[in-house]
């Protein structure tokens, strides 16, 4: 089941042009809610109204389809602030232009699924990781 939720984006407090202005001290350090590390292109925020909306658990892989072949796969890993039902897209230092400040179709999707596609086929059809996964110490996301 796929939920229809705005989608914006967040980063460092040091990153270009200051297009995130509710950067934190954890989001500084690559922290997410439980002390747990966020990947630059790979993790977003959740607000707690999208989270039971979704239905989803931290740790979650989200498929973001914003149409016209912009499929973006997420890990739940951090809380975004409530003010309405909305996912953050973590991109540390450079806001990616392709994402807008807009809605996308998101849904909770099994690892299993994305790694082997809907029909057993390695790789989900349309879903690709959006971009490098590195964090600080040369750490990659799984």
């Amino acid at each position: 089941m796929s939920v229809r939720i705005k989608i914006t984006q967040y980063g460092l407090s040091l990153k270009e042009g200051g297009w995130d202005t509710y950067g934190d001290s954890s989001t500084d350090r690559f922290e997410g809610n439980a002390n747990n590390v966020i990947y630059n292109s790979s993790s977003c925020a959740l607000t707690a109204s999208a989270r039971d909306l979704l239905g989803a658990k931290e740790g979650d892989w989200l498929e973001i389809d914003f149409g016209h072949d912009q499929v973006y796969l997420r890990r739940y890993e951090d809380t975004a602030p409530e003010t309405d039902p909305r996912l953050d897209m973590f991109n540390a230092w450079v806001e990616d232009k392709q994402i807008h400040q807009d809605f996308a179709d998101v849904r909770v999707v099994l690892l299993m699924d994305v790694l082997l596609g809907s029909n057993g086929e390695q790789g989900a059809p349309g879903v690709q990781p959006s971009g490098s996964a590195a964090a600080p110490g040369g750490k990659e996301a799984v």
